[in-house]
């Protein structure tokens, strides 16, 4: 990431900021009309290190806004890995989260996921002791509007140098996402990014996606997987370890497993149809942060 210079904001300075972020998330022009700040959220989540960063459909969603895990130190299994469940909250900056809005979230949590409450208003002390200390094992980690100001500005997440808000820069960030899709037909706004690694490539496996193993039928030893929008082929599906197997073909015919042995690790953009039979995966180049 690019090393910037921020100077100490005054008060007045953030909520200028705030209140900028805040009418951005709300216009229309970036063509995510009502779901601007989600869409914000998922690359700043992504920029903090969570992963599998997935926004979740509105007509389902149980009032929450995404979904997300964190790796564990150790690459070579999945013991470790941390859920998190993502309240996203674009409110007038001038409001208040009270206690009630934190009890909300909680009660859509599971035993093993966190939740994360992120806002572009301010939190009440109340709903902030709350959120800390109802569980301290498994407390909700609350981000207000200030806060998550600072922290996009350290980021470099729609701010540059003096800092300045740039709609512009923002623009292309959320845009981002988009450009590896302009080629094909099916939409992939929502889609799940997670890269073939090295270590993926090097086991002769390509790696699947929490969210997307969860919806594979229970039944199903195969599934149909397209590339980049062509033919698909059938694939074997690897339950305890959440991978697809005999990919051999596929890691080379699209350029992750070189001739000469070497690897090639690209970020796989996965999505599943709705009646669950196919896969649909769009590979382009690892892009570095």
């Amino acid at each position: 990431m690019e090393k910037r210079n921020i100077v100490e904001l005054s008060k007045s300075d953030v909520q200028k900021y705030l209140q900028d972020l805040y009418d951005y998330c709300q216009a229309e022009s970036t063509g995510q009309t009502g779901t601007n700040f989600e869409h914000f959220l998922k690359i700043y989540l992504e920029s903090i290190g969570l992963d599998e960063v997935e926004i979740t459909q509105r007509t389902r969603d149980k009032g929450i806004d995404l979904k997300a895990i964190r790796k564990p130190i150790n690459e070579f299994g999945n013991v470790g890995i941390e859920k998190f469940i993502i309240q996203a909250k674009c409110n007038n900056i001038d409001k208040s989260v009270r206690s009630s809005d934190i009890d909300r979230l909680r009660g859509v949590l599971r035993n093993n996921e966190r939740g994360l409450f992120i806002t572009t208003a301010k939190v009440s002390d109340d709903a902030k002791d709350k959120a800390a200390n109802w569980n301290s094992s498994s407390p909700i980690i609350v981000i207000d509007g200030e806060a998550l100001i600072s922290s996009c500005i350290k980021r470099g997440i729609g701010f540059n140098y003096k800092p300045v808000f740039n709609s512009l820069e923002l623009d292309e960030k959320l845009k981002d996402e988009q450009k590896s899709f302009s080629n094909i037909s099916l939409d992939m706004s929502n889609a799940i990014k997670k890269t073939i690694t090295d270590n993926d490539i090097r086991a002769r496996i390509i790696s699947i996606p929490s969210s997307i193993m969860q919806k594979i039928p229970d039944n199903a030893s195969k599934i149909k997987v397209s590339f980049n929008e062509n033919e698909s082929v059938l694939l074997s599906v690897n339950r305890g370890r959440n991978y697809l197997g005999s990919v051999t073909h596929i890691l080379r015919k699209y350029g992750l497993l070189k001739t000469d042995g070497v690897f090639e690790p690209k970020d796989a953009f996965w999505i599943i149809n709705e009646d669950r039979t196919q896969i649909n995966i769009r590979l382009v180049a690892e892009r570095s942060l």
